[in-house]
């Protein structure tokens, strides 16, 4: 089973009017933005329409349907196209703006999906990475860039064994791959490993082990020292992870999840202190009549994980 993530989370600042708008975007959305187009062919369209509608039919996959139509107020089965791209890989996109007056403090809060699916592959692979990529874009983001007590390691767990995390996504997925297997007879190998013998199957399907999707993950090879050393002493927290040979790549950057995840939460970090200062800049100037304009949270965040504006080592 090819690995696949929400994407390489980064952030943009840049200045709208009196408001300064912090953005989370994704590494893979910019580097495969201009390969990846909106669905225009109407064949596609109705294409996607009909797996999106099989999707609905699948007991395992209904919920996942009804959780998007609720958070998008969908009204119809072509809404979703609207949060639907072409890409050369299956992934999630997250942007999340925060727009921050100095005027008021006060602070607003937006976030869009994009799901991007892979174009060529037949209709129940595109089926499988859709409810894939379902998990990750209807659930509640797994951290906040500029939480001050933000980690590496919290990082690498909220991406891969938080909810709607990569975890989570391949159980929903395999759920659906082994009910399809039982009802219409379309055997998916790519879950084969994860069946979990043990447990008693329920309405035919054989239950998946979320403990071995987790270890596939965790398994990193021949980049165990380098991780462990640059973890530090919370790399014992990640009690999966392991030397085994890797059986999960991050899709992007083609290394084992924690050393993509950890590549990410650092320029993530780099960003956002980039980004801290210019805004702790930016407040010295809105000075009030009681004095300057302060933002605890903005100088916490710039104490514990940046210095002079960049990133400090993982601690």
């Amino acid at each position: 089973m090819e690995g696949r993530r929400r994407g390489e989370s980064w952030l943009k600042s840049k200045s709208f009017g009196s408001f300064w708008v912090w953005t989370v975007i994704s590494l893979v959305g910019v580097s495969q933005t201009a390969l990846a187009g909106e669905v225009q062919s109407d064949r596609m369209a109705q294409r996607l329409v009909q797996i999106w509608r099989t999707l609905q039919s699948v007991s395992a996959g209904h919920s996942l349907v009804e959780k998007a139509q609720r958070l998008w107020k969908l009204e119809s089965d072509t809404d979703f196209l609207k949060h639907l791209k072409l890409g050369t890989s299956s992934r999630t996109d997250a942007v999340l703006t925060r727009h921050f007056s100095p005027q008021t403090g006060k602070e607003v809060r937006e976030r869009e999906v994009i799901i991007y699916l892979r174009e060529n592959q037949s209709d129940v692979e595109l089926l499988l990475d859709l409810s894939h990529e379902l998990v990750h874009a209807t659930s509640r983001a797994g951290f906040d860039p500029y939480d001050p007590t933000l980690s590496a390691v919290r990082y690498i767990r909220a991406a891969i064994d938080g909810e709607g995390g990569e975890v989570d996504a391949v159980l929903a997925e395999c759920s659906i791959a082994q009910e399809m297997a039982v009802e219409w007879g379309d055997r998916v190998h790519r879950c084969r490993r994860y069946l979990d013998s043990g447990a008693s199957p329920r309405s035919g399907v054989d239950p998946i082990s979320r403990d071995r999707v987790a270890q596939d993950f965790y398994r990193v090879g021949k980049w165990l020292n380098e991780i462990q050393k640059v973890l530090g002493s919370e790399a014992g927290l990640l009690a999966l992870l392991k030397g085994e040979t890797p059986r999960l790549l991050s899709s992007s950057a083609h290394v084992p999840y924690p050393v993509a995840l950890y590549q990410e939460y650092e320029e993530l970090t780099q960003v956002a202190c980039r980004n801290s200062l210019e805004r702790k800049r930016s407040l010295e100037l809105k000075m009030s009549e009681k004095g300057p304009t302060r933002d605890p949270d903005l100088e916490q965040l710039l104490a514990a994980r940046c210095r002079d504006g960049i990133s400090v080592a993982a601690k």
